[in-house]
């Protein structure tokens, strides 16, 4: 799993240092039309200098606790498993393939114009790369029926508008 996420992170990278093979931002007419303008999000290199510090704040935090023992269990738990050191570039790639990213009709894939060509990021790849459960859901698997609460109907919020 770490292989692939490495392979895909280096190829991802090595496009960016390439940089968009658009002229002057000129939105390229062969892609679907961009969620934001082309003007917008940046051009060149990723700023690679971020820190993955909050997976181990929250480890060292609940180290040893029933809280961190229910994460661990949950679907989230393989995030804990992920080597941090080798993941700093993450948030700013995640960044990077958002702000370039192309409106299409499927809500569960990420279509983005990286380096000038289309690349797609979906439910699959996810989960390859993070181990979490993005499959379909088992044989009588019945979601629960959450619903939201409405602001006007919240005693505090009419309090304070």
């Amino acid at each position: 799993m770490f292989s692939f996420l490495s392979s895909y992170i280096f190829t991802l990278l090595w496009l960016s240092l390439l940089g968009d093979n658009e002229p002057d931002n000129e939105p390229d007419n062969r892609l679907p039309q961009r969620l934001f303008a082309t003007d917008r999000f940046p051009i060149r290199r990723l700023n690679i200098y971020s820190k993955p510090d909050m997976l181990a704040f929250v480890h060292d935090v609940l180290r040893s606790t029933s809280e961190f023992q229910t994460i661990r269990d949950s679907c989230f738990g393989k995030l804990f498993d992920l080597p941090a050191r080798q993941c700093p570039v993450s948030c700013k790639l995640i960044h990077s393939l958002l702000s370039r990213q192309l409106i299409i009709d499927d809500p569960h894939t990420l279509w983005t114009a990286f380096s000038g060509q289309p690349l797609r990021f979906g439910l699959q790849e996810f989960g390859t790369i993070t181990g979490l459960p993005c499959g379909a859901f088992p044989v009588g698997h019945l979601p629960p029926k959450n619903r939201r609460n409405q602001a006007s109907k919240d005693k505090i919020w009419k309090k304070l508008i």
